[in-house]
C-alpha cells in the first residue's frame, strides 16, 4: 500500500491551454487534490491590493470550487461570491457595482492524471498580465488511495441529521467548502467557509473558518468565526450565524451524516472525500498559536507527518461570532507544508473602513498570515517533521495575543500499515480536545 501527499505551488500560465505540474519522483498516480489561489503573484510577505480567493478540488473526474471577491479602495463595498462544478480554480474581478466577471478560470482538462509523478490543469482563461500563484495539496500513491468530489445540499431542519451517499468507499477525511449562495452566476456578498473533518480512532474531529463581507455598504462590515465543532459555517453580515453543519457520522459504506445547526436555511456545499485505506494515520486538531518568535513545536499529530494543512485565524475564541472592528476578523487563509515544499495563501478585508482596504496574499513558506488591514501577523518557515511526534516551525513574526487555528496532519508512509488502527462499522459524533491540547491519536479504518 502507498498513500502519498505532496504540497506544490506553481505560477499559473498567462496563456491558455494545458499546464503540467511535476511532483516528486516516486509519488505515483494522483488520485485528487485541493487547489487554492489568491490574486497575489509576489511570493512575499507584502500582499497585493484587492481580495480575491478561490478554494476547490478534484478527483480527476469531477471538480468544484468556491470563490470570493472584495474590491479595493472604493467608497461603497463591492463584494461577490460564486461556486462552480466545471472548474477547480476561479478568480473574479468587479465588472461594475453589481456584477463580477471571471478573469481566471482553470479546469482539470481531459487527461488530468494520465501520467505518474505529475498532473495537468487546463487554463481556460487568464486575463491577468502577471502569473498568479496557485497552491495544491495533492493526494496519490497506489490504488488503495481514493478520492471523491461531491456536491450536497443540506435541506433538513435545524438539529436534524441528513445522510449523504455516493462516495463509494470508507472515508477517512472530508474537506468542505461553500459560499453564502449557490452554484452559478456570481452573486453579491463575499461569504465563504472552508473546513474539514477526520474519523480518527473512531472519533470525528472537525474544524472550520468562515468570513463574510457586506456588499453595497458605505462602511465595510466584516463578520468571522472559527469553529472546532463544525465543518462549515455561513454568517450573516448582521453578525449572526445564518446556518452551519456538523459532521455526526462517517460510515464504512461511504455515507456520512451532517446535522444542520443554528437555522433551517438550506446550505449547498462541495466536498472532497479521501481514504488512505489503512496505509497511514491522520489527525485533525485545534490549537493555540505561539505568542513569540522562534521555534514552535506542535505535538498534536502524535506521529511523524508527511504533510500538514493549517487554517490560520485571528480569532481569540472558538465558536463565537466576532465583528465590530475586531482586529483580523476579515482575514482568512490556508497554509501547507510537506517537508520539501511549503506555501501559504489568503486574503484580508479590513472592517469598519469608509474606503475599502482589501488584499490578497501568497508566499512560499509554511506560514504567512495577515491581519484584516493587510499587516503581517504571522510568518514561519518549516524546520522539521519530528519523529513519532509532530512538527516544528520557526516563527519570525507572531502576534502577542493567542489566536485559534485548526490543523490537519497525514502520517509519513513507510510502506507498512500503521499500528493501533481501530475497526468500526458505524461511528457517531465525537468532540475535539481542549484548545491547545491534542485531539487524540489519529487513525483511520482498515480497508
Amino acid at each position: 500500500m502507498a498513500a502519498r501527499v505532496a504540497v506544490v505551488q506553481v505560477a499559473l500560465n498567462t496563456s491558455t491551454g494545458p499546464q503540467t505540474i511535476a511532483l516528486p519522483s516516486g509519488f505515483g498516480t494522483v488520485k485528487g487534490y485541493l487547489a487554492f489561489a489568491s490574486n497575489d503573484t509576489n511570493n512575499t510577505s507584502t500582499p497585493t491590493n484587492e481580495s480575491a480567493w478561490s478554494c476547490g478540488g478534484t478527483d480527476g473526474t469531477d471538480q468544484s470550487l468556491a470563490c470570493v471577491l472584495s474590491e479595493h479602495a472604493v467608497p461603497t463595498t463591492n463584494t461577490f461570491r460564486n461556486m462552480e462544478t466545471t472548474e477547480v480554480i476561479q478568480l473574479l474581478e468587479p465588472f461594475n457595482s453589481t456584477t463580477a466577471t471571471e478573469v481566471i478560470e482553470v479546469d482539470i482538462g481531459t487527461t488530468p492524471f494520465d501520467t505518474d509523478d505529475e498532473f495537468t490543469i487546463n487554463v481556460g482563461r487568464n486575463d491577468n498580465s502577471a502569473a498568479v500563484l496557485v497552491n495544491f495539496m495533492v493526494f496519490g500513491g497506489d490504488d488503495d488511495m481514493k478520492c471523491k468530489i461531491g456536491t450536497g445540499n443540506q435541506t433538513a431542519d435545524n438539529g436534524v441529521a441528513q445522510t449523504f451517499s455516493g462516495v463509494g468507499f470508507q472515508i477517512d477525511q472530508i474537506f468542505f467548502w461553500t459560499t453564502t449562495g449557490g452554484t452559478g452566476t456570481p452573486g453579491a456578498t463575499a461569504g465563504i467557509s472552508f473546513g474539514f473533518c477526520s474519523l480518527d480512532s473512531g472519533v470525528i474531529h472537525q474544524g472550520c473558518h468562515a468570513d463574510v463581507s457586506q456588499d453595497n455598504a458605505g462602511t465595510s462590515t466584516l463578520v468571522g468565526i472559527h469553529r472546532d465543532d463544525r465543518v462549515l459555517s455561513s454568517l450573516s453580515t448582521a453578525g449572526s450565524i445564518s446556518r452551519e453543519v456538523e459532521c455526526v457520522k462517517m460510515d464504512v459504506s461511504g455515507e456520512f451524516d451532517l446535522t444542520k445547526r443554528a437555522a433551517s436555511v438550506n446550505m449547498e456545499f462541495h466536498y472532497l472525500a479521501v481514504s488512505y485505506s489503512g496505509a497511514v494515520n491522520f489527525e485533525v486538531a485545534n490549537f493555540d498559536t505561539p505568542t513569540a518568535t522562534g521555534n514552535d513545536v506542535q505535538t498534536w499529530p502524535g506521529f511523524t507527518p508527511q504533510a500538514v494543512l493549517l487554517i490560520p485565524s485571528f480569532m481569540t475564541a472558538v465558536n463565537a461570532v466576532q465583528q465590530s472592528d475586531f482586529g483580523g476578523v476579515g482575514a482568512m487563509g490556508v497554509c501547507a507544508f510537506d517537508g520539501t515544499e511549503q506555501w501559504a495563501v489568503g486574503f484580508s478585508d479590513e472592517d469598519n473602513e469608509p474606503e475599502t482596504d482589501t488584499q490578497s496574499l501568497a508566499d512560499d513558506i509554511a506560514v504567512q498570515f495577515s491581519s484584516d488591514d493587510g499587516s503581517q501577523a504571522f510568518e514561519a518557515t518549516f524546520v522539521s517533521f519530528d519523529a513519532g511526534d509532530g512538527y516544528t516551525l520557526n516563527f519570525t513574526a507572531a502576534d502577542s495575543t493567542i489566536r485559534k487555528w485548526t490543523g490537519l496532519a497525514i502520517e509519513e508512509d513507510t510502506g507498512a500499515p500503521p499500528t493501533g488502527r481501530i475497526m468500526s462499522s458505524l461511528v457517531g459524533a465525537g468532540g475535539l480536545a481542549g484548545m491547545g491540547g491534542i485531539a487524540g491519536q489519529g487513525g483511520g479504518l482498515a480497508a
